[in-house]
């Protein structure tokens, strides 16, 4: 009986939260695919963090928002935690009301992490920015909430 009550309740608490995500009707999450030859990292920048002189975000060898991706893999990634939901249970489309985009920079995961713990300017300079993207609620919805690395070619 006590293990019928803990699976009741892990269902509750799973079926709340899942009901929390979709709040008005809003994706969960967006999906990165990686269909490149090699592995990569990923920096999440938000505008308000995003510096004129450099792209890449560091502090003395501390990232912000760098996860890694393996070839022909993909990520989920959440705006809104579950910790959050209640905060802001409408997630991506509340943040795109604060901001006009956000940007993800794509690097070589081997290079990026050779100099993870090297000084800013010899990460920028020795570690190259593959690619930019700096997106918009309208382009999300438009790439059905999914961004594909390297860039498809549009007709």
């Amino acid at each position: 009986m006590k293990h019928l009550k803990v699976i009741m309740l892990m269902y509750v608490v799973s079926t709340v939260l899942c009901a929390c995500r979709n709040y008005k009707g809003g994706p969960p999450y967006m999906t990165l695919v990686n269909n490149s030859d090699i592995d990569i990292s990923i920096q999440t920048s938000y505008p308000e963090n995003i510096q004129e002189d450099s792209m890449i975000l560091c502090h003395y060898g501390l990232f912000y928002g760098v996860y890694d991706l393996k070839v022909d893999s993909l990520f989920k990634f959440f705006y809104w935690g579950w910790e959050d939901c209640y905060r802001n249970p409408a997630g991506w489309y509340d943040y795109f009301e604060t901001y006009k985009y956000i940007q993800y920079l794509i690097m070589d995961r081997d290079t990026f992490w050779k100099y993870h713990s090297e000084p800013c300017d010899t990460i920028r300079k020795y570690v190259p920015v593959l690619h930019v993207y700096r997106l918009t609620l309208e382009d999300l919805e438009r790439m059905n909430w999914t961004v594909v690395y390297p860039p498809e070619e549009e007709d």
